[in-house]
């Protein structure tokens, strides 16, 4: 018997979680599990909370969600304020620096990423196909004009 049973959720830092969700919902018919930090509430932030996650001083967590993709792994957003962040990742750095997402029709799926994808001004690094899994690849999110 193994020690683990599968992956709960990958941490996903994004730049506007309104944003992110409104491309996960349309282009992959993710759903909202639950908000465990919202600009309602005060942001999670001080030297405990940095010390704990290794933030930088001043950062904070402003708002929080966790996404449920069928039956795979969840994705938990991270939106920060006042943080030190750095550009995207290239596949040939070290970290994570992609998800894929099976699905069961690849074009069907492939037409629903670039409709979200232009509706938010997001430019798709890559986008895999690896005919015989039906994967649909998100390499590298980038808003359009650098933002």
């Amino acid at each position: 018997m193994s020690i683990t049973r599968g992956i709960n959720h990958i941490g996903l830092t994004v730049p506007n979680i309104d944003d992110a969700t409104r491309f996960f919902t349309d282009a992959l018919e993710g759903q909202i599990a639950y908000d465990s930090q919202t600009k309602l509430e005060p942001p999670r932030d001080g030297s405990f909370v940095e010390h704990v996650l290794g933030l930088t001083p001043g950062a904070q967590i402003v708002k929080k969600r966790m996404m449920v993709f069928g039956n795979g792994p969840n994705i938990e957003m991270f939106e920060f304020e006042n943080a030190q962040q750095q550009p995207a990742q290239q596949l040939q750095d070290i970290g994570f620096t992609h998800i894929s997402f099976y699905v069961d029709n690849f074009e069907a799926a492939l037409q629903r990423v670039k409709k979200a994808e232009d509706s938010l001004f997001l430019n798709l690094i890559a986008i895999l196909n690896t005919k015989t899994q039906q994967i649909i690849e998100l390499c590298t999110l980038k808003l359009r004009g650098g933002v």
